[in-house]
């Protein structure tokens, strides 16, 4: 049948993911075109056979191979933050909330870009970020360290009220 043969398509491409060896870098680290691969045959499956038997498998192997994928953004993140490069970092991890929306560990990626952000000195771009991922994942570990880092932003002035005091 068509829907399992798409299924099998997705699966296929799954099973061909690096693993974590002891002797090789970390899969995350490592070419993610087979994990590309298979979130694309997954998501097609899911889109074209949202009745078959096999959509609630297909839909643990997505967030799976979705984390996967996060977590090569985050590791991308952090080589750039390790090269001072702070607004490469920035963009890679919003790349992660608009490709990922769904991903486990959006919050740990919006968290290391609020980071990211407050180190730029964009106080309202770490505001920003800290609030959605209170109000988007209020149970989230995150959360309660986003919100630990407005208080304290909340004494800092805005940049419009820095620019008024200013002026004044």
């Amino acid at each position: 049948e068509a829907h399992y043969a798409a299924y099998k398509r997705g699966l296929a491409y799954y099973e061909m993911i690096p693993g974590d060896w002891i002797i090789t870098p970390p899969s995350h680290e490592r070419d993610q075109a087979a994990t590309r691969d298979a979130r694309m045959a997954i998501v097609h499956f899911l889109r074209t056979y949202p009745k078959s038997p096999y959509v609630e498998r297909a839909i643990e192997i997505l967030a799976e191979v979705e984390d996967a994928l996060v977590r090569h953004e985050m590791y991308v993140a952090e080589f750039y933050l390790s090269r001072d490069e702070k607004n490469a970092a920035a963009v890679r991890l919003e790349v992660v909330r608009v490709k990922f929306p769904d991903a486990s560990l959006v919050p740990d990626a919006m968290f290391l870009q609020a980071i990211t952000y407050l180190e730029m000195n964009r106080l309202e771009d770490s505001r920003r970020v800290f609030g959605e991922i209170i109000e988007y994942y209020p149970d989230h570990h995150q959360a309660l360290r986003a919100k630990d880092y407005l208080d304290h932003l909340a004494s800092r002035p805005t940049a419009a009220e820095s620019e008024t005091e200013a002026e004044g």
